[in-house]
């Protein structure tokens, strides 16, 4: 019987351990390298990061009154659009890092210069500067470690697809890449 309620003691603190320690907090700074940038551009102003975090769409849920449903939107993804077998040929192909505190914070929080941003989520994006228009890259475990690192932090189901950006996304890294 001590056995049992040492073993129950045991796994009730490994549990809560490994809530808190997978605790997702804000995405903080997002990152564009590639296609010639002479250096990666580094998104890091709170209002305009805070459309884009990472948990949110598919894969994730949201719960109201012990009613839970799927998140439909969010990110920097148009899902509503669904997959594009592929973009336009010729695009310049960047990537695209998200880095998130360590722990959770409040919008205000992410503004302190004490936070320590981890990588939590890698796409790859090309975007179209003759219509506006972007495509998002969600890579698969035959890629490389991009995929590790994503499905370290959220496994969406629908990795290996492209998809269309969302305009809020492209108004934010359109001319950023035009630059």
């Amino acid at each position: 019987m001590k056995t049992m309620l040492a073993c129950s003691i045991g796994l009730t603190a490994l549990l809560i351990a490994s809530t808190s320690l997978s605790a997702k907090g804000l995405t903080i700074k997002i990152t564009i390298n590639g296609a010639g940038l002479g250096t990666p551009i580094e998104i890091a102003d709170a209002t305009v990061i805070a459309p884009f975090q990472v948990w949110a769409g598919p894969g994730t849920s949201r719960c109201v009154r012990n009613v839970c449903s799927e998140g439909a939107e969010g990110f920097i993804v148009n899902w509503s659009a669904g997959f594009v077998t592929e973009p336009p040929a010729g695009l310049r192909r960047y990537e695209v890092t998200f880095y998130a505190s360590e722990e959770p914070r409040t919008l205000d929080d992410r503004r302190s210069e004490t936070l320590t941003p981890r990588i939590v989520y890698v796409v790859l994006y090309e975007h179209d500067a003759s219509t506006g228009q972007g495509y998002v890259y969600l890579p698969t475990a035959t890629d490389d470690e991009r995929y590790a690192v994503n499905t370290s932090s959220i496994y969406r189901g629908l990795e290996r697809h492209w998809f269309r950006a969302t305009e809020s996304w492209d108004s934010v890294a359109g001319p950023l890449i035009a630059r």
